[in-house]
C-alpha cells in the first residue's frame, strides 16, 4: 500500500504516501472502533546487510510516525 519511499517490504509496494495513509486512518478512527493494526512489513532478509539496515530505517521511521498518530487518536 505504501510507496517505496515510505516502506520497504517483501511484497510489491503501492503508491500511497505516508501522509495520505495517515489521513485515511484518521477518517477510519473518526467513524470506527479500531481494535488492532498491522503497520508495515519487514524488508527482505535476502538483501545484503547494508541494504537491510537502510531499508529498516525507512520502515522504522514510518512505523514511528504511524504509531504516534494512532496513539494520539486513541
Amino acid at each position: 500500500m505504501l510507496r517505496k519511499q515510505d516502506a520497504i517490504t517483501d511484497w510489491s509496494n503501492g503508491d500511497m504516501s505516508l501522509m495520505q495513509m495517515q489521513a485515511v486512518l484518521r477518517i477510519i478512527y473518526a467513524y470506527e472502533k479500531v481494535i488492532g493494526v498491522d503497520i508495515t512489513g519487514e524488508c527482505s532478509a535476502t538483501l545484503d546487510y547494508l541494504s537491510e539496515v537502510k531499508d529498516a530505517s525507512v520502515n522504522n521511521r514510518a512505523n514511528e510516525e504511524l504509531m504516534q498518530m494512532i496513539l494520539s487518536e486513541s
